[in-house]
């Protein structure tokens, strides 16, 4: 049984993905990129993977955490493929479509000398001030967001999905399994605007 600790049911509603999506976009225009184009549809291709990646745990990152290969969730399809999420919910994606995912575990004894505290600075420090706030009560979504896209930032083939298309979606679950551990889940889908350009729109 997974408690939710936070989730909400729309976009609008989750400061954690509107803090993320925000984060993005400004990253983007550090390096001279135009803001990516909130799409709803996107947004739901991201919850599903979402809520799927947070029903597998860390078992999703075995078999290459892009994929759905089982029946897990109750009341969702299994969807295997990215691209095939993506135009379910999004039938005018572009002829590209990139995914980031995401799923990490939260130790609220973390150590001050842990190996996280290693290498970027923006990651480590939104780690840290997220498990400070997990313990604290408040959920410092803000520095969940920065954590989430310094990891996706140092690792090439993510960045390069942050730095390319024209729309995309956004997802995050945080919540609590029964043995008590805290995990965040996270989507993010981007796509080109070729359907667009070809619509003439």
């Amino acid at each position: 049984m997974i408690e939710i600790v936070s989730a909400q049911n729309h976009f609008e509603n989750d400061s954690l993905n509107l803090f993320l999506f925000d984060k993005i976009n400004k990253y983007r225009q550090e390096k001279g990129l135009k803001s990516l184009k909130l799409d709803t549809g996107l947004v739901n291709a991201c919850r599903h993977h979402s809520k799927y990646l947070m029903y597998m745990e860390e078992r999703a990152l075995e078999t290459y955490g892009h994929a759905e290969y089982r029946e897990e969730v109750p009341g969702q399809e299994c969807i295997p493929f990215m691209r095939d999420r993506a135009i379910k919910y999004c039938p005018t994606i572009g002829s590209s479509v990139s995914e980031c995912v995401m799923i990490s575990a939260y130790n609220t004894n973390f150590a001050v000398n842990h190996y996280y505290l290693n290498g970027d600075t923006t990651y480590r420090d939104g780690r840290v001030k997220f498990i400070e706030s997990i313990n604290s009560g408040t959920y410092d979504y803000r520095s969940l967001a920065k954590y989430i896209l310094a990891a996706w930032r140092n690792s090439p083939g993510h960045n390069e999905g942050l730095l390319e298309g024209y729309k995309a979606g956004v997802y995050a679950y945080f919540y609590r399994t029964e043995a008590g551990t805290y995990i965040s889940s996270c989507t993010y889908l981007v796509t080109d605007d070729a359907w667009e350009n070809l619509m003439g729109y």
